[in-house]
């Protein structure tokens, strides 16, 4: 029955959402599209909301549900539904799980699956490397549901950076926030982070814990002439909210793929529905694959120059000592192919041809104000001596280069 597209009797899932959140619609949608690929299975669908109550639930899977995907309610909720319903195997999806380590193993084959928070952290530690930044700063919130996420997220981001850089670079952390009636956090104190956002070396990447968050301080930026992206870039994670598409500019994310998410859940369900052991051979909570999706809060931002201003004067000091285009990437401290990217786009020019320039600068100098021979020049220039330098030089100048020493020094 775990075949994609394969079963051997009619079955019957179920998803339980609570509708008011919108990382619930999400995976609404997902599962729909989802379960099409499964013959012999069919989707119902509850529609709960935050007064959704265990009997509610369990009257829906009573109802025929042979297994349970469920999101978007309290973790409370979903440790007494499991429990409540022993026999049924369910899924729990959601941005953290409802179960600590050592209680998942709940009556019942659970499993939950959820973002992985070191992922989170080391995904957003390449982003900013990538775009060449030195300065890095973790904005997370002290709410009891986001606290040991953000404990995760920041350790993963400082390390990621402090494994990757080859500069020196700093990370700074400020934690705030409180719990709203609706559980929602909103920035508290404007002042303590206005202060903080301001002490911040520029320009610098912000990582945000979450959307709602990222909002906030997208406009505490904005009110206090702070540019994002110019002086701050911003990379948030997206809960599914719709602030990263709303915002002016628009937030570049973290988020998961939900028909990925979907695809998994139905699987696990298939393979669990029928069987009388226990889950204890597998792994009961799975961690799910993230995806930054770029926006307007990280384009075009300050971060983009840097990369070519280093790649210059890194070539300035190190190009006459036959250095190649990988040794370039590597002390930058960014992907070869992000690399090639800023400076072309910035420049025009491919790293080779400005290593080239730098050469043939230093060759012509040389041809100039020293006696050394054109062998001795070459070595000095970085070119091999069995180089293409003098057919290059002859291309770029219009003559050879004894010509060249000849002319510069009848001047």
């Amino acid at each position: 029955m775990t075949e994609q597209g394969k079963t051997t009797s009619k079955t019957t899932l179920g998803l339980a959402i609570n509708a008011a959140v919108n990382f619930s619609r999400d995976v609404l949608l997902a599962a729909r599209c989802g379960v099409c690929d499964f013959r012999g299975v069919t989707l119902r669908i509850f529609y709960g909301s935050p007064a959704t109550t265990v009997e509610n639930l369990v009257d829906f899977v009573r109802s025929g549900i042979d297994g349970l995907m469920m999101c978007g309610f309290r973790h409370q909720l979903v440790k007494d539904f499991v429990n409540s319903v022993p026999d049924l195997p369910p899924v729990v999806l959601g941005l953290y799980s409802p179960f600590e380590e050592g209680q998942i193993r709940s009556p019942g084959n659970v499993r939950a699956l959820v973002i992985d928070n070191e992922l989170i952290g080391s995904l957003a530690g390449d982003f900013f490397l990538g775009r060449g930044l030195q300065n890095f700063a973790f904005l997370g919130c002290d709410i009891f549901r986001e606290r040991k996420a953000c404990e995760v997220r920041i350790d993963s981001f400082r390390r990621r950076i402090a494994e990757k850089s080859i500069l020196p670079c700093t990370v700074s952390q400020l934690i705030c926030g409180r719990n709203a009636p609706n559980e929602d956090f909103w920035v508290d104190d404007h002042a303590a982070v206005v202060e903080w956002l301001k002490s911040l070396p520029l320009p610098c990447g912000l990582l945000v814990n979450g959307e709602i968050e990222a909002f906030a301080i997208l406009k505490l930026c904005q009110a206090h002439g702070i540019d994002v992206p110019g002086q701050i870039e911003i990379l948030c994670v997206d809960n599914s909210f719709g602030f990263c598409e709303m915002a002016s500019p628009t937030l570049s994310s973290i988020r998961m793929d939900f028909r990925s998410v979907a695809d998994i859940a139905v699987e696990m369900l298939l393979s669990m529905i029928g069987r009388s052991e226990r889950a204890d051979g597998h792994e009961n909570i799975v961690k799910l694959d993230l995806e930054i999706r770029e926006r307007g809060s990280t384009a075009s931002g300050r971060g983009y120059g840097l990369v070519v201003e280093r790649v210059k004067e890194f070539l300035r000091i190190h190009a006459c000592e036959g250095v190649g285009i990988p040794e370039v990437a590597k002390h930058i401290g960014v992907s070869r192919r992000i690399m090639e990217k800023r400076v072309r786009e910035a420049t025009g020019q491919s790293v080779l041809q400005m290593i080239r320039s730098v050469r043939l600068a230093e060759v012509c100098r040389l041809l100039e104000e020293t006696d050394l021979s054109i062998s001795e020049i070459m070595a000095r220039s970085g070119y091999q001596i069995n180089s293409n330098l003098c057919v290059l030089f002859k291309r770029v100048h219009g003559m050879t280069m004894r010509q060249y020493r000849i002319l510069k020094r009848r001047k």
